[in-house]
């Protein structure tokens, strides 16, 4: 709680509202991808979906060109003293020594911007393998594709906020108890030998008595009733 505190009283106006903005923009695209323009169940085409690909992907690349030449704006940086105390802060990898306060802002920037590209292209890459495992799931319980969307925005919602709490919480542990870490590795090894040597069977899954579905169906429209 002390450490939270203290980041806190050391973030700038500029931080706030950048990040007040950058928050609000994501959530609205959120709800304009997945809620908005999902009122009706139907099937997304190929074309369709190339187009809002690129669409967000366009804005992950504008980003990038703002962080490229104004980054710095985020920190609200006026002189060479504050921008050297954020390369030592947040331990950019970073040699400014010898040079003017221009060349400095326009290196800092740069590390900042490829840091963000980075970063963007890791967790876009990674996110492939969701969609097997999506169609996997939704081929197995026999949903219906002019579904997938409806399903997909609880799904998405859902997924920000176990890995919001996930997140902070392990992170948590991980800074109270650093041997923890040694569980969730040890968790990993039991379940991928669990997959490696479990054999191969057909299992048929009961929609109507399976305890999840039961529990959803309280609270939700669950199909076929």
């Amino acid at each position: 709680m002390y450490n939270l505190l203290t980041i806190l009283l050391t973030i700038s106006s500029n931080e706030i509202i950048f990040f007040t903005v950058f928050i609000a923009f994501v959530l609205f695209v959120l709800m304009l991808d997945l809620g908005l323009l999902s009122k009706e169940n139907k099937v997304v085409d190929f074309k369709q979906a190339v187009l809002w690909t690129l669409a967000w992907v366009s804005c992950a690349l504008l980003f990038f060109v703002f962080l490229k030449f104004n980054g710095n704006l985020i920190h609200g940086i006026a002189n060479q003293d504050e921008l050297l105390h954020l390369v030592k802060k947040y331990k950019h990898p970073l040699r400014l020594e010898g040079l003017d306060f221009e060349d400095q802002l326009a290196i800092y920037n740069r590390n900042l911007s490829i840091e963000f590209l980075t970063g963007y292209f890791i967790e876009y890459a990674l996110s492939v393998d969701n969609i097997f495992v999506i169609l996997l799931i939704f081929s197995s319980f026999g949903v219906r594709e002019r579904y997938y969307k409806r399903i997909l925005f609880w799904g998405v919602l859902g997924a920000l906020v176990m890995r919001f709490l996930f997140i902070f919480i392990g992170a948590a542990l991980i800074q109270k108890f650093a041997w923890i870490l040694y569980l969730f590795g040890g968790f990993l090894i039991f379940q991928g030998f669990k997959l490696m040597f479990a054999k191969e069977h057909d299992e048929e899954i009961d929609e109507n008595n399976h305890p999840i579905v039961k529990l959803a169906s309280r609270l939700f429209r669950v199909f076929p009733r």
